[in-house]
């Protein structure tokens, strides 16, 4: 994995295993309930949701397909499926905004963790969100990253 993502965006501290110091550190994740939960762990499903990351790290992830100077990048915003509007590429939900701007966004979480990265390329823009508590599929964590949408519009 380190040779096709964390290597090339030089995300330093992006991977799979991780020291027992890194474990010591990690945040606990809590369901929705506040009851605290076990980390994922699935050797065979390690791509989807078995990479650590950390925050400043996915800051560096956003600037590569915003410059538009990676090949894979690239391929992966090419829809698949519908179009702009609203439609799907290799690993991106692809939507343009009321306002015109196109957005790919990619969202997952395990047990107890959720994270939301919304890129909007025209703005030279990413919003990454990463929590700790709850369901990734909540509705909030997209109202979240859309209303900073609106404050980076709003000028």
């Amino acid at each position: 994995i380190a040779k096709y993502i964390p290597d090339p965006f030089g995300m330093k501290q992006t991977k799979v295993l991780l020291s027992e110091n890194e474990i010591i550190k990690m945040a606990k994740g809590y369901d929705m309930e506040g009851n605290e939960t076990a980390y994922w762990n699935n050797k065979f499903a390690e791509p989807v949701g078995g990479i650590h990351s950390t925050a400043a790290d996915m800051l560096q992830f956003i600037k590569n397909p915003i410059s538009g100077s990676d090949d894979a990048s690239n391929l992966s915003h090419n829809l698949t499926f519908g179009d702009v509007t609203a439609g799907i590429g290799l690993t991106w939900d692809i939507y343009t905004t009321k306002k015109g701007y196109l957005r790919w966004a990619h969202e997952g979480g395990t047990y107890g963790f959720s994270s939301l990265l919304m890129i909007y390329p025209e703005l030279k823009s990413g919003i990454i969100l990463m929590t700790n508590n709850g369901d990734h599929d909540d509705q909030a964590f997209y109202d979240i990253g859309t209303a900073i949408y609106l404050s980076l519009t709003d000028k």
